[in-house]
C-alpha cells in the first residue's frame, strides 16, 4: 500500500513557535525573531541571510546556522512572507544592522541592507521581493 503525504510535515518546535508569533503579530522583525527563538535554539553565531537573486543584499547578520534553518523552515510552509519596511521598525526594536541601506532590489558592489519584516501570507502584497522583468520597448 503506496502512501501519500497529503499536508507538510510537522515543523520543529522552533519553527512552529515562530509561525504562530509571526500569525498572531504581523510585522515581525529579524530583531524579534532572534527573541522568539531563543528559548529553543543557539541564536547568535557568524551567519547571515540575504535576499539570493541580488547580490550583496543582506536581510540579517550575525545569526547562527540553527537560527537561519528555522526561518527558511517557516519560509518553506508559503504561510508567510518578507516584505521591505522602514528602518524605524528595527531601530523601534533596538537593533539593527549599520550597512548602507538598500534603495532598490538590486545587485550592488558592496553589501546593503534591506530592512524586512514577515506577514501571514493572507496579508502580503503580491511578490513584493521578486526581481521585476525587464522592460522591452515596442516598436
Amino acid at each position: 500500500m503506496n502512501t501519500v503525504m497529503t499536508a507538510n510535515p510537522p515543523l520543529s518546535p522552533a519553527a512552529q513557535a515562530l509561525l504562530d508569533y509571526i500569525r498572531v503579530n504581523d510585522w515581525v522583525t529579524y530583531a524579534e525573531i532572534e527573541h522568539i527563538l531563543a528559548p529553543y535554539i543557539t541564536v547568535e553565531g557568524d551567519g547571515g541571510i540575504a535576499l539570493a537573486d541580488f547580490e550583496n543584499m543582506a536581510l540579517w547578520s550575525g545569526v547562527s546556522r540553527a537560527f537561519v534553518d528555522v526561518v527558511n523552515e517557516v519560509l518553506q510552509t508559503h504561510l508567510v512572507c518578507r516584505e521591505p519596511v522602514p528602518i524605524l521598525s528595527y531601530m523601534t526594536d533596538g537593533k539593527y544592522l549599520t550597512l548602507p541601506l538598500a534603495k532598490s532590489l538590486r545587485a550592488y558592489a558592496k553589501p546593503h541592507w534591506l530592512p524586512v519584516c514577515f506577514r501571514p501570507i493572507e496579508r502580503c502584497e503580491p511578490e513584493v521581493l521578486q526581481p521585476k522583468k525587464p522592460r522591452t520597448r515596442r516598436r
